[in-house]
């Protein structure tokens, strides 16, 4: 992890952690279990530490499960999103269950794992993964039906790309390339290029009905800014109107001959 993904990852953590919504929700949660008393605390812990400690585990796993997706989840976007809400799933449930493990040890030591360290570690690693699995996948389809819809509003009210709103009004022109840097997008039209923080699968989604595609892992371009087009071994490079080149990955190449910039 170089210091400008990790910056960038704490400013997006720290944005999402200090959310009042969220904050007032994991209270919630938090007193909610206090007093049920799950995985035999209520036998063990009086009430108002119970409580006590029941909001400052729900605090802080929710902070080391939302470092952990806020982190992968751009570096994993180009996976499906049950596989990516997966993996990040695993990640969390490893790094919560540890967590967890840890602090009871320090807490209440041995006796309150019941002599079986391993059991317990697995069914919190099994509760985080299904909970960070489940809320992934809701998050993604939530936003890519906001997006969507978001798209089409926007391009048809003012006919051009909704992305366009994201910069101010002396670098807006007309887009022609998107490429990820780490956590930011940049964004390059014909007047000035921009990073942009955020992911290059919901850039794409702003950029309306232009006629482009993806056609790298790391590229969007707009076929009418390309002005050239060339093979090199199992691989294409584009050439834009600014006279930059773009890589098309071997496996995008369809894509381009489909739009008849290079033959079939």
């Amino acid at each position: 992890m170089n210091g400008t993904t990790l910056q960038l990852t704490l400013r997006e953590w720290r944005d999402g952690f200090l959310n009042p919504t969220a904050l007032i929700v994991m209270a919630a949660v938090g007193g909610v279990m206090g007093v049920a008393g799950p995985f035999g605390t209520q036998d063990t812990v009086a009430v108002v530490p119970r409580i006590i400690y029941w909001i400052w585990v729900v605090y802080s796993t929710y902070a080391i499960g939302l470092f952990f997706v806020t982190f992968l989840r751009s570096m994993l976007e180009v996976l499906p999103t049950w596989l990516r809400g997966l993996l990040m799933g695993c990640v969390n449930g490893a790094a919560i269950s540890t967590y967890i493990v840890s602090i009871n040890l320090v807490i209440f030591g041995e006796d309150f794992l019941e002599g079986n360290p391993l059991g317990f570690f697995m069914r919190v690693f099994l509760i985080a993964l299904f909970v960070t699995l489940a809320v992934s996948m809701a998050i993604e389809h939530l936003q890519g039906r906001h997006d969507e819809g978001a798209t089409k509003v926007a391009t048809k009210s003012l006919g051009m790309p909704p992305l366009m709103e994201r910069l101010p009004l002396e670098k807006r022109g007309t887009l022609m390339a998107l490429s990820v840097e780490d956590h930011y997008v940049r964004i390059r039209t014909t007047v000035a290029e921009t990073l942009v923080l955020m992911r290059l699968s919901d850039a794409i989604r702003e950029t309306g009905e232009l006629n482009g595609d993806q056609v790298h892992r790391s590229h969007w371009v707009n076929y009418d800014q390309v002005t050239a087009a060339r093979r090199e071994g199992d691989r294409a490079i584009l050439t834009l109107a600014d006279e930059s080149e773009v890589p098309v990955s071997r496996s995008n190449l369809p894509k381009i001959k489909e739009a008849g910039l290079l033959p079939r």
